[in-house]
Parts: C-alpha cells; structure tokens; sequence
C-alpha cells in the first residue's frame, strides 16, 4: 500500500486511537463489567474511512485473529508461548466434548461471541474486541476489564493504556492491509 496521506498506515497510528470511547449499551464489554462491581475497565476506538477496495462484511471473529497475528502482539505472544511451556497444562475435562476457541497460546479464551463483537477472558481480566461496519467507516473498538483491581495493576495502567493504544493501532494496520 502507498504510504503517504489518507493510507491505512497513516490512519492506524496509535496517535489516531481514540480514548474513552463509550461502548455501545449492548456490549459483552458493559455486560461483563456489571458482574464485577469493583473492575476497572477502558475502551479505546480507531475508526477508518473505507476505500472502494474494502470489504464491509468484516466481523468480530476476522479482526480478533488479525489482533492476535499482528506485528504489534508478536512481543506479548512470545511470551506467552514461554509462559504455555513453562507451566503444565490441565488435564482435559473428558466431559467437555468441545474445546473452546482461544487466542494468545490458549491465555485468552472465548466467552462470548457475535457477529460485531467478541469478549475473552484470561483470568484476571477481560479483552473486548468490536468491529462496527458501515458503507462509509469501519469503526474498531478494543476494551479491557481488569476484574479485581490490586495495588500494581493501578500503578500498571498508565503502560497499560499505552500499549492498548499501541495494540489496537497495529491490529487495525494487520487487519485492513490484508483485506
């Protein structure tokens, strides 16, 4: 893709993340914070201009793949392989006939999904990843909840929050150069 004004580079950059987004009502984001009253929780948006070549029919599982293969998630991945191979892993419940659908070497694991959005638990905390489609605009939305908030995690957020805008921007980057 040419670089230059209006390109996909140029509208992903995470100085373009908006912050603060206000989730839709509906969202697994709102849904999932109301169950842990203590949580803290923040949601970030990128929102892209389509071009004629773009497909509208994007969906929540397409972007959740392309944020977990993205070059801004290489590092974390990394560690998480590490981590994976460092740990034994749980037996299998033989009950379960299925097994869910997880990203991030099994650490982010599905708990709900739909078309527009889909919301991962890792334990201590939630991943919220939304894609909202239009003729006009793309709008990506990409929010986490930390369940029960200790006195690191607090001093943790400032990083925190930099590295979401940075991952939402690179996730976004992936995911509309590979349309």
């Amino acid at each position: 893709m040419r670089s230059g004004s209006g390109t996909i580079q140029d509208q992903a950059k995470t100085s373009k993340v908006q912050t603060n987004v206000e989730p839709p009502e509906d969202s697994f984001l709102l849904e999932n914070l109301k169950q842990h009253p203590r949580a803290i929780h923040d949601c970030f948006g990128l929102d892209i201009r389509n071009s004629t070549h773009s497909r509208s029919n994007t969906t929540a599982l397409d972007f959740c793949q392309s944020f977990f293969s993205s070059d801004a998630f290489a590092f974390e991945s990394i560690i998480l392989r590490t981590a994976r191979w460092c740990f034994p892993r749980t037996q299998q419940d033989p009950n379960q006939k299925q097994e869910q659908l997880s990203f991030g070497s099994g650490f982010f694991v599905v708990s709900q999904q739909s078309t527009n959005q889909i919301i991962l638990d890792s334990g201590p905390f939630f991943s919220w990843l939304a894609v909202y489609p239009s003729a006009t605009v793309t709008k990506y939305r990409f929010g986490s909840i930390i369940k029960e908030p200790n006195w690191f995690l607090r001093r943790f957020m400032p990083i925190h929050l930099w590295y979401s805008k940075f991952l939402l921007a690179g996730a976004v980057r992936h995911h509309e150069t590979k349309k």
